[in-house]
């Protein structure tokens, strides 16, 4: 990170059918233009196979006596460059080339940065791994966060917004938890991960534990309907083209979940909506961001590409920790950034992408 003192930007996004409109806005400057979707979408599943590959080799070399200065990490990082770097130049590109010029100059000049990225209808785009082309190349091809260097993830604080949601308390009364799991799965893995004692501290807080679907609607319903408290739904499952599965046969698909799970216009309490699997971030338009662009939601947290089933665990567990059970609960955008710095946990812990609001705070658990 540079030294420089941050500077606030605003990215919004918004689908138009075959374009998408993008308005920057700083203090005395903005920018709006349409750029074409389906090329920022192209680039988009571009970046995704990358982190996709880096999930696989960090799997396969994920204990931390393992050294990574050899040439795979560093053709990862490098394809990785190439192709946030593609992304950032598709993202400015419109009908009128010098916007896109006056941009790419804004962001040269402005160091480190403060960046607010408002999304509608859905929208997920990879915008932590942008490489705008003005950046230099890391040089450190190893297991330190400064491989990412040159990166948004890295040279900026991010926060991602589902616009439409809200975040009208910053502290309820309590907070409920629901944890929607393949149970049989679960226990098996924090067990075998030796997460035991973490967990059950976090699973004393639930309101139930949910392992088929009509469980998890029927507890859902019940945690909001009184609308007295904040809420953290969480969900930990296979997610793939077929929908969301919690367990072999019982599956979800994406547009039957968000009709599903929603809230009243009325609602003041908060749902943070964590769908712990692969890609539920990362389907460009058609993830499953859309169902937390609604009152009632304060936004959700999940995945840009696959992840396996024990590092998501060790991941969710530490964050809803954080969250949850220290005795002075941390923002959910303070919790977020922090798990960056997870050391053991990089880089699939990048993989994560927050779209929140993140001054969301949750009360302790009434006694």
């Amino acid at each position: 990170m540079t030294d420089q003192p941050a500077q606030r930007i605003t990215l919004a996004l918004t689908r138009h059918h075959d374009m998408l409109q993008a308005d920057w806005e700083a203090d005395g400057w903005d920018e709006s233009y349409m750029a074409p979707l389906d090329r920022v979408l192209h680039k988009s599943l571009a970046v995704r196979e990358v982190l996709r590959r880096l999930n696989d080799f960090a799997h396969a070399n994920h204990r931390c006596e393992m050294a990574w200065e050899g040439s795979e990490f560093e053709t990862l990082i490098r394809d990785l460059q190439q192709a946030g770097e593609d992304l950032y130049l598709v993202l400015l590109t419109s009908d009128d080339a010098q916007i896109g010029e006056r941009i790419k100059s804004r962001l040269a000049e402005s160091g480190s940065l403060d960046v607010t990225i408002k999304v509608k209808k859905g929208m997920t785009l990879p915008l932590g791994f942008l490489f705008p082309s003005h950046c230099t190349p890391s040089r450190i091809y190893r297991r330190t966060l400064e491989a990412f260097q040159g990166f948004w993830v890295h040279d900026h604080r991010i926060t991602m917004k589902a616009s439409g949601g809200s975040c009208k308390r910053k502290q309820a009364q309590d907070v409920k938890v629901l944890y929607a799991v393949d149970t049989d799965q679960f226990l098996e893995l924090i067990d075998g991960l030796q997460l035991r004692e973490d967990w059950d501290a976090l699973l004393a807080l639930e309101v139930g534990r949910a392992d088929n679907w009509d469980a998890a609607f029927e507890k859902w319903r019940d945690m909001t309907i009184a609308n007295d408290s904040d809420n953290v739904f969480f969900l930990f499952g296979h997610n793939d083209q077929a929908g969301f599965h919690l367990g072999k046969n019982d599956r979800k698909s994406r547009e039957k979940f968000i009709d599903q799970f929603k809230r009243r216009h009325t609602d003041t309490g908060s749902t943070l909506l964590f769908m712990n699997g692969c890609s539920t971030m990362g389907d460009g338009y058609a993830s499953f961001l859309e169902v937390v662009g609604r009152p009632g939601f304060c936004g959700a947290i999940g995945t840009e590409a696959e992840i396996a089933n024990d590092f998501a665990v060790t991941y969710a567990g530490r964050l809803l920790k954080k969250l949850l059970l220290s005795a002075n609960p941390m923002p959910l955008g303070e919790a977020f950034h922090s798990m960056m710095h997870e050391c053991d946990l990089f880089p699939r812990n990048l993989l994560y992408t927050c779209y929140a609001f993140p001054d969301f705070t949750v009360a302790r658990r009434a006694s």
